[in-house]
């Protein structure tokens, strides 16, 4: 079985990429679902940040505020850091596991759906990585329709991102989503054969 990480910036159409992987029929594990599970009440991840972070970063429900906890981490880089140190090891113990049932299942191919595939070093733990890109004025285009916001803003979230050109490093693959969904999921169907042949 291979593992093909899948990642992307704001606007690049990730979202439509893994639903298409999906309606294929292929496995595709999603590390922002699992991050968000695995600091649930009563997860692991959960009593791991109250222990470091304390309960001002909890509701009244007990459950994780995650407001609160962004605030805190936003505004202290080693607080930020520290939180990423106490959850990767946990989120990728938990795409490990996912990894072993679909493998037992006779899986060929898994995808990791992963924005920060890159940041978080993520990509050291698949085998191939996808990278789908977009031209910026489309990205721009694209998150002001879907989160309708103004330019300034759509911007200032593509500058906060790591850049295409850090990120083009660390792939395998490259998939340019600026035309049309059939476009795009022509040159998919292109990537999906070669990682067949992996």
């Amino acid at each position: 079985m291979i593992t093909v990480g899948l990642t992307g910036s704001i606007g690049t159409g990730k979202s439509t990429v893994t639903k298409y992987l999906l309606e294929r029929g292929y496995k595709v594990i999603d590390a922002d679902k699992i991050s968000r599970d695995v600091v649930k009440k009563g997860e692991i991840g959960y009593f791991k940040l109250l222990d470091y972070f304390g309960k001002e970063i909890i509701d009244k429900e007990e459950n994780i505020d995650r407001q609160k906890l962004s605030k805190i981490v936003f505004s202290d880089k080693e607080k930020l850091e520290k939180l990423n140190s106490i959850l990767h090891p946990v989120i990728i113990d938990k795409i490990s596991e996912l990894e072993n049932v679909y493998k037992n299942k006779g899986e060929a191919i898994v995808f990791i759906d992963a924005p920060l595939l890159i940041e978080t070093k993520l990509y050291e733990n698949v085998d191939k990585v996808v990278l789908i890109t977009a031209d910026e004025d489309i990205q721009i285009k694209r998150i002001i329709k879907r989160d309708n916001i103004d330019e300034t803003k759509a911007r200032r979230i593509i500058n906060a991102q790591m850049s295409f050109e850090e990120k083009r490093v660390f792939a395998d693959f490259i998939l340019k989503n600026n035309e049309s969904r059939k476009k795009l999921f022509e040159s998919l169907e292109i990537i999906l054969q070669e990682l067949v042949k992996v």
